[in-house]
């Protein structure tokens, strides 16, 4: 029987006697909900006064977020449960196939084996130099290295380490490319020779607009208002696996209200009714969200890899230089800047960005008459001048 020398309240742990295996344990209270599923860690001494200074360490320890416990997993295991978690709570599908592939190609095979709590920086190190060997590139690496990061960051939130061995290690550096943009010059050779082109709508929207690719294919006339020249940004269309996944935009900020041209307006509603028997083949439950971009031959939502390939091939016909359709928005970007004067401030308020200092330096305020002011008239693009 447990003699009660020494206790203390719940809240600041115990120390008492085991007398069946004549030990001194002290007993650390865990939070409700702890990962490993304890409500208390206790540990074993031979003296009263060894378990009382244990008891004293760990309290500090557990009240700084520093305190472990054993953790008898793997790596491997534990990128295994924090995949299942996030699917479960706040990671998009696209996200979580690339945290997924990155894990199961980079990270695993070299240390999926290795215990947790074991996890060293070395190891980190040990890390870069095989995805080297096995030649992988320096972006590939440092996308396996922040992923890790990422996750080792839970582990750390959630007491299950004490530290993240992957923030204390630098990431490779990546040399910055050149981004991608459009001249004027090219904006308009693009646009005349799309004239004929069924989706010529879609692509005068990219760059008018600056929507991602999954905003273009989740668009809804729902979320055009004519009346006030505006478009509401509020879902998206990304292709996992060849499926098509319908969702809100990929960031709070991505919500967002973009100003309409008044000459682009003509040209999505001619759009509109030259696509309507197209409409009327879109299986339910597509049909009743009726999207603006549709595949001709099965009234689908028009699939971002259909994009992809698309507009690849017109760029080619047109003689243009080959952009992604995503550095349309970088085109979109630029003329903002250039053509239209705006803030920096306003400029991410409309590409959906979440600090102005990743579209760049902010500068000044944005000013509330911006939006209207921000409108790209297609005449704008089609008189002869240069970015």
């Amino acid at each position: 029987m447990a003699r009660n020398e020494g206790r203390r309240s719940n809240d600041t742990g115990s120390v008492f006697y085991r007398e069946a295996r004549n030990q001194w344990v002290a007993r650390v209270p865990l939070s409700r909900h702890h990962p490993s599923g304890k409500r208390h860690l206790e540990r074993a001494f031979a003296s009263q006064k060894e378990a009382e200074r244990y008891l004293r360490q760990a309290m500090v320890e557990r009240d700084k977020g520093t305190l472990t416990i054993a953790w008898r997993k793997t790596l491997g295991e534990y990128l295994d449960g924090w995949l299942l978690a996030k699917e479960q709570n706040d990671k998009r599908p696209s996200t979580l196939l690339d945290y997924r592939g990155t894990f199961k190609n980079h990270v695993k095979p070299y240390l999926g084996p290795v215990r947790l709590e074991k996890l060293a920086t070395d190891d980190i190190r040990l890390l870069h130099r095989k995805l080297r060997e096995a030649g992988r590139s320096e972006s590939s690496i440092r996308r396996a290295h922040n992923h890790l990061k990422t996750a080792l960051q839970d582990a750390v939130r959630e007491e299950i380490l004490a530290r993240n061995v992957a923030a204390l290690v630098r990431a490779p550096k990546v040399p910055r490319t050149l981004q991608q943009s459009w001249t004027l010059t090219e904006v308009q050779t693009f646009w005349q020779h799309v004239q004929d082109h069924p989706l010529k709508a879609l692509w005068i929207t990219a760059i008018l607009t600056g929507l991602r690719r999954g905003e273009l294919a989740g668009l809804r006339w729902q979320d055009l208002d004519f009346e006030q020249r505006e478009l509401h940004v509020r879902v998206t269309i990304t292709e996992i696996a060849g499926k098509l996944q319908f969702g809100p935009p990929k960031s709070r900020n991505a919500v967002r209200v973009v100003p309409l041209p008044n000459d682009l307006l003509p040209i999505l509603q001619e759009h509109r009714e030259r696509w309507a028997p197209v409409t009327a083949l879109t299986p339910a439950p597509w049909r009743e969200e009726d999207f603006v971009f549709l595949s001709w031959s099965d009234g689908w939502p028009l699939r971002p890899s259909t994009m992809n390939r698309t507009h690849t091939r017109l760029c080619r016909e047109a003689g243009v230089k080959k952009i992604r359709v995503h550095d349309l928005r970088r085109t979109y970007v630029s003329i903002l800047g250039a053509k239209k004067g705006l803030s920096l401030r306003a400029i991410a308020e409309f590409v959906g960005h979440a600090d102005p200092a990743f579209t760049a330096r902010v500068y000044q305020d944005a000013l509330p008459q911006e939006r209207k002011r921000a409108a790209i008239s297609l005449k704008e693009l089609l008189e002869d001048g240069t970015l």
